[in-house]
């Protein structure tokens, strides 16, 4: 019996993924800082109790609502660097800190 070696391929999930946690006066995001590829998706759990509006100010103006109960965003950025965003939390009414800054790295 003849045996063939293959190479398997890792079955990559494309994007990342960060999580809102209210923390007794705060909210945090955690990882602050996440890298994607052009077009991956970023996921986003929300452990508040309330909505959220992600702002990432190198794609424009406009917010994304995330729901209560978390959601998917495509992050419109094409061009590989690094940007800042923000998540403000509705319930809260106050901007999720970071062990940093927030971040979104786009990686060629």
């Amino acid at each position: 019996m003849d045996l063939e070696a293959k190479t398997i391929e890792p079955k990559l999930t494309p994007g990342a993924e960060v999580y809102v946690l209210e923390s007794e006066a705060h909210v945090l995001v955690r990882p602050a800082c996440v890298a994607l590829h052009t077009g991956e998706t970023l996921r986003v759990y929300n452990f508040t109790g309330g909505d959220l509006r992600v702002y990432i100010p190198a794609a424009g103006s406009v917010a994304v609502c995330i729901p209560a109960t978390g959601s998917d965003l495509t992050v419109p950025i094409a061009r590989p660097g690094v940007y800042h965003y923000a998540v403000f939390c509705e319930k809260q009414a106050i901007f999720a800190e970071g062990e940093s800054s927030p971040k979104i790295i786009i990686k060629p």
